[in-house]
């Protein structure tokens, strides 16, 4: 096991990496998959031993990740929503935007979720399946990263806001 500390200092080394080489890519808001792709390269150089893969959805090179997530369903009245009731739980697959690991162990040390900041979608659901990846799939760490990017990067200010999941 590496230790968090070690972890957080090798993902903020390669986000730096990040800056210095696709700056531009920052600048014109550039699609979440890409940034994602050139972060992950930048963090295999760093995590000797292990293999980072982008969107990856196996369990070692078998069957597809899959979480547990509640099945919602909404009661309506006159338009309105009136209550909502747990129907029951579903296994749905999950594509992981960037993960440490060693393929064929299943050893999972660590689960990424990137956001832009134009990306206005719900980062606590990001959150709550990071906290999943953690109970269910047995990463050893998670991390909900935001990345600045178009009008809201600085490249002289702080261009990231890294947060790990308990």
């Amino acid at each position: 096991m590496i230790p968090k500390d070690n972890v957080e200092s090798k993902i903020k080394e390669a986000l730096n990496m990040l800056i210095e080489r696709d700056k531009e890519l920052l600048e014109i808001d550039i699609n979440e998959r890409t940034l994602c792709h050139r972060l992950a390269i930048y963090i295999e150089q760093l995590f000797d031993g292990y293999d980072v893969d982008c969107e990856y959805n196996r369990s070692g090179l078998g069957d597809p990740k899959k979480l547990t997530f509640e099945s919602i369903e909404k009661i309506y009245k006159n338009g309105e929503k009136v209550r909502m009731n747990v129907k029951d739980t579903i296994a749905k697959t999950v594509y992981p935007d960037i993960i440490v690991h060693k393929r064929k162990k299943e050893e999972n040390l660590l689960v990424i979720e990137v956001k832009k900041s134009t990306n206005k979608m719900d980062r606590n659901i990001d959150v709550k399946k990071l906290e999943k990846y953690k109970q269910e799939l047995k990463y050893e760490y998670a991390i909900f990263l935001l990345i600045n990017v178009g009008e809201s990067f600085d490249e002289n200010g702080y261009f990231y806001n890294l947060q790990f999941i308990l």
